[in-house]
């Protein structure tokens, strides 16, 4: 997979969950690439894949997150730094709620729903918005 800019900037469409082979394809490409960048999650977005998926590896638990939904945001407001593969060596002041409830399919089509916090939240929030074509440079401007 090669990381391009062009599919960062659009809307990425819904997968069919019951297409398991190409869920798990897109799910191991992704994390290889992830993983070789040194990076904790990875929209198919990034890749040139205009689909609704991502990885990511936080508190050492891989998780493969397909249409996924915030369903609520809450704590306070956190402002880290945020890198992304996407733009090597750039790093962005960002303003993100410290906690969400969200729902997803897995990489087995098993609908999940979850509350996050900290580090799970904030990756989980950075790469929902690849996947509407939001990349941390435009978040850092709404904040």
């Amino acid at each position: 997979m090669r990381l391009t800019k062009q599919a960062l900037y659009k809307t990425a469409t819904p997968i069919d969950v019951t297409q398991l082979t190409l869920i798990n394809d897109l799910s191991s490409a992704l994390f290889k690439t992830m993983l070789k960048n040194n990076g904790i999650g990875l929209a198919a977005p990034q890749c040139g894949i205009p689909k609704r998926i991502f990885v990511m590896h936080t508190n050492n638990q891989h998780r493969t997150v397909v249409n996924p939904e915030i369903l609520t945001v809450g704590g306070i407001l956190c402002t880290m730094t945020e890198g992304c593969l996407s733009f090597p060596n750039d790093y962005v002041e960002v303003s993100r709620p410290d906690s969400a409830t969200v729902k997803y399919y897995d990489q087995t089509g098993t609908l999940v729903e979850e509350s996050l916090d900290g580090l799970d939240a904030r990756c989980f929030l950075h790469e929902y918005d690849h996947l509407d074509g939001i990349t941390m440079h435009k978040r850092k401007k709404l904040t």
